[in-house]
């Protein structure tokens, strides 16, 4: 996966680790029952379900049976998403993908497109991928647009 010293100019956002203090930006995205409704079910989620939930994540990702990621603006360093590579299958050579632009200053710029990119490099390249899938409920349109950019 790229770092901020390999991002050419036009990148406005890099990958990162999720790091455990995460949960407290996140925690506010799935409270908000507009944005998460084109991802899940909406459920209240408390700081402390968050912060498990970060941890159990960084547990996944040392596992290797998942890549999840933080999506951060350059220059600010500012947490704006997640974005992950799930049920990662080495014999079968595929994984799901899925992302969430958690902060709405950050909707309609293009930047899950420029995260599919990062994450499918690091999928098919890296990891061995030969097909990546993802799930995305028929209402969230945008979703699914450029998800049929991305064949």
């Amino acid at each position: 996966m790229k770092n901020v010293t390999e991002m050419n100019r036009k990148d406005r956002v890099y990958l990162r680790a999720i790091e455990p203090d995460d949960y407290l930006v996140s925690q506010k995205w799935r409270n908000d029952f507009d944005l998460i409704k084109g991802y899940t079910a909406p459920r209240y989620v408390s700081l402390e379900m968050e912060r498990k939930w970060v941890q159990k994540v960084i547990e996944e990702n040392e596992s290797g049976r998942s890549v999840r990621v933080g999506i951060c603006t350059v220059g600010e360093d500012r947490l704006i998403g997640y974005a992950n590579l799930l049920n990662i299958d080495y014999k079968n050579r595929n994984c799901e993908f899925s992302i969430i632009i958690g902060d709405r200053n950050y909707h309609g710029k293009g930047i899950p497109a420029q995260v599919r990119i990062i994450l499918f490099q690091h999928a098919f390249l890296n990891l061995g991928m030969e097909r990546v899938w993802a799930k995305i409920l028929s209402t969230n349109i945008p979703a699914i647009t450029n998800g049929e950019r991305f064949g």
